[in-house]
């Protein structure tokens, strides 16, 4: 093996002062010429060491023609050893990678090593190695047997007599070395295709993730149409949250509702039971007060539930804060701003090809009646109470849904001139379409709204409410005796 130091004769060299690949397969050419020269004239007397290393010659010579990148001596890296890539010869490490670079950009036959140059992994540098222990070793190969065939008559023919170890040795060495860059090399295939197919995997779930996004945005974006509502922002529902709370916390010491409401056992089993109902907050309070005094309780559980629902997704928290100013505080406008906050809250829920077909539908025809001036108020109503129940076939099994809605006392026309009648008729179209959502609900459903009974008796028209079922409406007055004020 070729080390650092090593002190070189003349035929040594010669072998290492080589600047290409043509002056490389002429100094090989030579060697076997060497070679065959010798067999000619001594075959009698070393068949057998020729028998024995034929073979191995044989070998490196198809290393010149299949591998010759591993046997190209490349650009002189300085004196006094000419074109030889010494630095490789002596593992300097700072001259390796240069080496390597060298020998791949010159020599196509090496483009299967270019290919695994994409990253120092640890088999790329087990490859490096691999290279520069077989280029070592045919090189210590080359000159052995130049070496020997170059020799005097009688030296060749007493070494041949007595032992071809050393030649036998450097050409089992060069055979190991090629097969262990061979191996290397198929370590680096199956890697390589490892990592190609996990890219191509990640890829393909970038890609379908990309369409299943476009897909539920067009979808959206057509059920929004058709249902005649506006972006939905959750910014600025929070931000009217959070405008709500300092209003009442500002007229109200909120800790009363709390204490009231909370001891109460049927808004307890309202809260923790596993069954759909409406549970109605009727507050009984000044009438001269701008906001209900048992609004707080509303506003807390919509902070408490949305907190939830942001990490568990089996809870499901929309709202509506009936704005006690907003010109559009009608059935339509309320139920229109549920049912698309319900379907933005389905998560996967328009994947369901058969459950957006009916919303489809149903929403169509909604588009279809209020297209039309004289299309009846209750065909409306009753269109867009089915719309709300279907949306809620978007949702998994076990999902819990919490609708919260503060003031539905406030639901009314924006006509100026609307009467006390048309005001109950918007009120009680709300309830009844809350009521049959959750008789009709197929996952849980929990619906609070909070009433001022002030502005409307909620009780007094309860039957009107369309309940079906015993357990799906309660309703519970709430009276604020002291009219308590912050």
């Amino acid at each position: 093996m070729v080390k650092k130091k090593r002190r070189f004769t003349n035929d040594e060299r010669d072998a290492l002062n080589i600047t290409s690949k043509e002056a490389f397969e002429k100094y090989w050419q030579t060697t076997l010429g060497e070679k065959t020269e010798f067999e000619k004239s001594h075959e009698k007397g070393v068949a057998g060491a020729g028998k024995k290393i034929t073979n191995q010659l044989a070998s490196a010579q198809e290393i010149v023609e299949n591998f010759a990148p591993l046997m190209e001596i490349v650009k002189a890296l300085g004196a006094p050893f000419g074109g030889m890539a010494f630095g490789t010869l002596l593992g300097r490490e700072d001259q390796i990678n240069s080496t390597l670079v060298d020998i791949q950009n010159r020599l196509p036959g090496f483009r299967m090593y270019q290919n695994f140059q994409t990253g120092n992994t640890e088999l790329e540098e087990k490859l490096q190695d691999t290279i520069v222990e077989a280029y070592k070793s045919f090189i210590d190969f080359s000159i052995e047997v130049s070496r020997f065939y170059s020799q005097r008559a009688i030296t060749r023919w007493l070494k041949a007599l007595s032992n071809t170890t050393r030649i036998e040795t450097t050409a089992a060495t060069v055979g190991n070395a090629l097969l262990d860059v061979r191996r290397v090399c198929d370590e680096l295939v199956d890697q390589n295709i490892h990592d190609i197919k996990i890219q191509n995997e990640k890829t393909l779930i970038s890609q379908h993730a990309e369409l299943l996004h476009r897909q539920y945005t067009e979808k959206l974006q057509k059920l929004r149409v058709l249902l005649q509502v506006e972006r939905y922002s959750p910014e600025n529902y929070l931000d009217q949250l959070a405008k709500r709370r300092r209003d009442v916390a500002a007229e109200y010491d909120t800790a009363a509702a709390f204490e009231c409401v909370e001891m109460s056992e049927s808004f307890k089993d309202w809260l923790h039971s596993a069954t759909s109902q409406v549970f109605v907050l009727s507050g009984h309070n000044d009438s001269y007060a701008t906001h209900c005094w048992l609004s707080p309780v509303a506003l807390k559980l919509i902070a408490e539930k949305t907190s939830s629902a942001s990490s568990n997704p089996a809870n499901i928290c929309i709202f509506e804060m009936i704005n006690l100013r907003n010109e559009n505080t009608s059935f339509e406008h309320i139920t229109r701003s549920l049912i698309y906050q319900l379907i933005l809250s389905s998560k996967h829920g328009l994947s369901k090809e058969q459950e957006v077909e009916k919303l489809d539908r149903d929403m169509e025809k909604y588009s279809r009646l209020v297209a039309k001036s004289d299309a009846p108020m209750h065909q409306i109503q009753e269109t867009l109470a089915k719309i709300l129940a279907q949306s809620l076939t978007l949702f998994d099994p076990g999902t819990t849904v919490w609708v919260i809605i503060d003031r539905a006392d406030q639901c009314r026309t924006a006509r100026a001139n609307e009467t006390s009648g048309t005001k109950n008729q918007q009120r009680k179209a709300l309830m009844r379409t809350l009521v049959h959502a959750v008789e009709q609900s197929p996952i849980t459903m929990k619906i609070l709204v909070v009433v001022n009974t002030s502005d409307w008796d909620v009780q007094k028209y309860a039957d009107d409410f369309g309940q079906e079922k015993e357990e799906s409406l309660v309703i519970e007055k709430f009276k604020d005796e002291n009219y308590i004020y912050g």
